[in-house]
Parts: structure tokens; sequence; C-alpha cells
């Protein structure tokens, strides 16, 4: 078949293959950098989000705890304890923002599993701030549903 062609159309043949073939490669690129683009957004504005809320609730929670220890710690000395408890209280009135945190965090919710996690997560707050209540004190702020508010 190529045997009998000119040299002239054996290259202008090879040349329009691999015009062809570079066609391809750059529509196959522009796909993939399209599909990498939307996973990197899908990260940034939705993965980074909800973990960065979560992370904020969970330092919170830390917090609180290490100054409920130290209350619990020093419990032969009233102003390590009265020290530490309003530490705890005044933690928990700089994060009145967390049940605005919760209500944020339940709307970015969008799978099931996301929305198990977030169920487990409130319940698991909601029976810490009721073992609190009942053991050292009545915060005010502490309630176990960004709904309760």
């Amino acid at each position: 078949m190529f045997s009998n062609m000119k040299t002239r159309t054996k290259l202008a043949c090879s040349f329009g293959v691999i015009v062809v073939l570079f066609f391809v490669i750059a529509a196959v690129t522009t796909l993939r950098i399209h599909a990498i683009n939307e996973r990197i957004v899908d990260i940034v504005d939705d993965r980074a989000v909800k973990v960065s809320l979560a992370t904020d609730m969970d330092q919170s929670a830390n917090q609180q705890a290490r100054f409920i220890r130290n209350a619990l710690i020093g419990y032969k000395d009233a102003e390590e304890v009265r020290s530490s408890l309003e530490r705890v209280e005044k933690v928990e009135v700089e994060s009145t923002e967390t049940l605005a945190k919760l209500a944020k965090l339940e709307k970015m919710s969008n799978t099931p599993v996301g929305l198990k996690l977030f169920t487990a997560m409130v319940d698991a707050r909601g029976r810490r701030c009721a073992r609190r209540r009942t053991r050292i004190w009545t915060p005010s702020t502490c309630s176990p549903s960004p709904r309760a508010s």
C-alpha cells in the first residue's frame, strides 16, 4: 500500500497522523485536568471545611476536658478547682459558636455515611454535656443538638 506512494505523500500522511495523535493527547489531558480540578474543588470547598469545623469543636472539647481534669486533680486546693472550672466555663462561653458550627456541619453533610457520623458526633456531645451537667455544674450553652438552641 505504501510502496507505490510518493515520499511527499508518505510524509504528509505521517505528519497528519502525528497531528491527530497530538489533538487526542491534548483532549485527554484537558479532560484529566478538569477531573483533577473538580476533585480539588471538592476537597477545598467541602471536605477541608468539614475537617476544620470538626477540629475546632474537638479542640474546644479537649480544652474543657483538660480544665475539668485539672479541677479533679487539684480537688484539695479550692482555688485550683475554682480557677479550672472558671476556665471551663470561659471556654464554653467562647465556644457558643459550636452550635452554629454544628448547624453548618449538618447542612454540609451530603452522604448517608456523613449524616450517620454527624448524628453519632451530636449524640456523643449530648451525652458528654449531660454527664458534665450532672457531675459538675450546669452550663447554659451546652446543648446536645444544634436545633435545641
